[in-house]
């Protein structure tokens, strides 16, 4: 199998934890070890990719929970009324500018992953949270997952290690339709690298 390691599109983020990249550069390793052929991918670009499916999650949110909003908004999180309140200035233009970008984004990626049979990414740019961070009102978590809601792509994600006891994750992604793909590699992987345990 060939896998493509996007590798420039997390390595350069001011949010990147150092854990998480030496995680997935030993990921990349790691694969190669076991046979897997490993080159770098080169995928579109990550912020437009994000953008784009921003506005759009944002959108949809607001208008399920716009009835409730008025009534209960001490009652959601602050990092969800941000979202909720930012997406209350979209409007239908907006949207519409979005979900037009998306099949464009879709081919882009198509092509990009030609030769690879899937491409290996970053899940989150830091290790999990601690229940006690969450307690207080959770950190920001640099999700990395957006831009394969946005294509379509299927995407399974992996535990690849432990930072400080707690997990770290990365994601692989193929092409429309290629589930098996993922199955074989995710098995692959933790049939040589049962996941972590981390502490209670």
């Amino acid at each position: 199998m060939r896998l493509g390691y996007a590798r420039a599109w997390f390595a350069r983020d001011p949010g990147l934890d150092p854990a998480v990249l030496a995680a997935l550069d030993a990921a990349a390793e790691g694969f190669a070890a076991l046979g897997v052929t490993v080159e770098e991918a080169d995928l579109p670009d990550y912020a437009l990719l994000e953008a784009a499916g921003t506005v759009v999650l944002n959108a949809e949110a607001f208008a399920v929970h716009r009835p409730l909003l008025r009534a209960h908004w001490a009652d959601y999180g602050q990092g969800t009324r941000r979202r909720l309140a930012a997406a209350a200035v979209l409007d239908g233009g907006d949207l519409a500018a979005a979900r037009e970008l998306w099949p464009r984004l879709r081919a882009w990626m198509d092509e990009a992953m030609k030769g690879c049979d899937a491409v290996l990414t970053a899940t989150l740019l830091a290790p999990a949270p601690t229940f006690s961070a969450c307690a207080e009102g959770g950190p920001a978590m640099p999700m990395r997952t957006l831009p394969f809601n946005v294509t379509g792509h299927p995407a399974l994600a992996l535990p690849c290690g432990l930072h400080e006891g707690l997990p770290l994750g990365m994601q692989l992604a193929a092409a429309h339709g290629e589930e098996e793909v993922l199955f074989a590699l995710g098995t692959l992987w933790e049939g040589a690298h049962p996941p972590p345990r981390p502490d209670p």
